[in-house]
């Protein structure tokens, strides 16, 4: 009887299987995974992450980005990531070299298009007798190498800067002596053409090594009874700003690199008396290096000039080694100054040479300066003064 009570009394609970709600699991879902604060959350992370992998994978060169809004800034070269292989000294594309101003040098080439200068017309007729003259090549003071005919001091000590330079001969009673040097000859067809027959003789030239028809500007300039230099990129302060090809000598180069690429740019042609130096040279924790090349400019027999008017590092190096003719530039002139301005800056040439004597000063590519510049020079002797070409400002400091 108490068996059959109990069991009366024992129910089974009732299962309830319902449908669940849909909505309410979605909104639960939405509540946790899309509110303000996961998102926050989510996007922070994942910048975090992308951050982290451009950095490691350098994906973006930063720098590059920095100075997209600069249109004569291009990719560099070389940088110290790059191995040895990019010594690339094939044949090169004729373009300008970009200099940047580190030291805000008044004049600074920066421009070698005719567009730059203005509406000046620049079909310029250059006469026959500069056309068709030719550059004697002196065999015996050179030498091969693996890219052509080099300059090489002979045993007797005779250099192509004795045999290339201007023939000139100072008058006795002179006070002082003035070099006038301009920069980026042979960039531009019209400007180099203006330049031969609208500046007075014994201005200096310094030929860029991206010149088109190299050995015919030489030839041109020479005939007109201009000396030309030869512009040597070489690696400087602003390296990365400055644009200089891919004939640049570099401080991450070791010195076989760096004697190739200097041989590559002697090679391109003859008739210049020595290269040029656009800006200081630098070369940090490569002290070697930079010794090594100014003993390969020094066995080539090559004059040398720095345009950089604080460039102390060629002025010590080159005082080691007596036999490279070296001079320094005093001071650019600015062509963009007014047309009143700049005879100041002419006139004040003058001071400076019967101060100093010698005065080196250096222009830019600009031919509406060109007519002003033949006008003043045609009046120093009234001053006992003289335009000189600058191999013989260097015989005369």
């Amino acid at each position: 009887m108490a068996i059959p009570a109990f069991l009366s009394k024992f129910q089974i609970p009732k299962m309830r299987i319902g449908i669940p709600d849909v909505r309410s699991g979605i909104r639960n879902f939405t509540d946790n995974w899309f509110s303000l604060r996961s998102y926050v959350w989510s996007s922070g992370l994942l910048l975090v992450l992308c951050v982290y992998l451009i950095h490691y994978f350098g994906f973006i060169d930063f720098g590059q980005v920095l100075s997209s809004n600069n249109n004569h800034v291009q990719e560099n070269v070389v940088s110290e990531r790059l191995p040895a292989a990019v010594l690339d000294i094939s044949e090169h594309e004729d373009v300008p070299i970009q200099y940047g101003t580190p030291h805000d040098i008044s004049g600074s080439p920066l421009h070698s298009d005719e567009a730059a200068h203005g509406t000046l017309p620049l079909n310029v007729k250059v006469p026959d007798y500069i056309l068709e003259q030719k550059t004697e090549k002196i065999s015996e003071l050179f030498t091969e190498s693996s890219f052509g005919d080099v300059p090489a001091r002979t045993a007797d000590g005779k250099t192509v800067f004795d045999a290339y330079k201007l023939n000139y001969i100072a008058d006795a009673g002179a006070k002082g002596v003035i070099s006038i040097v301009m920069v980026d000859y042979g960039l531009s067809e019209g400007t180099s053409k203006a330049s031969l027959v609208g500046l007075p003789e014994n201005v200096t030239f310094v030929i860029s090594p991206y010149s088109n028809e190299f050995q015919k500007k030489i030839d041109m300039a020479r005939a007109a009874q201009h000396e030309v230099w030869l512009d040597a990129p070489i690696q400087t302060e602003a390296f990365g700003v400055d644009d200089t090809g891919p004939v640049t000598m570099l401080s991450g180069f070791n010195n076989e690199q760096n004697t190739a690429r200097l041989q590559r740019l002697l090679s391109l042609g003859f008739g210049y008396a020595g290269i040029n130096f656009m800006n200081k040279p630098a070369f940090s924790d490569a002290e070697d290096g930079i010794k090594h090349i100014f003993d390969d400019i020094e066995a080539a027999g090559i004059g040398l000039v720095s345009a950089d008017p604080d460039d102390k590092v060629s002025s010590f190096l080159a005082s080691r080694r007596k036999k490279i003719p070296y001079i320094e530039n005093s001071l650019w002139l600015d062509g963009g100054k007014s047309e009143m301005d700049f005879a100041r800056s002419l006139k004040g040439l003058e001071q400076i040479a019967l101060d100093k004597y010698v005065i080196v000063a250096y222009i830019p590519a600009q031919p509406s300066r060109f007519a002003q510049i033949k006008e003043w020079a045609a009046g120093l002797k009234s001053s006992s003064l003289q335009l000189v070409p600058l191999s013989a400002a260097i015989e005369h400091q």
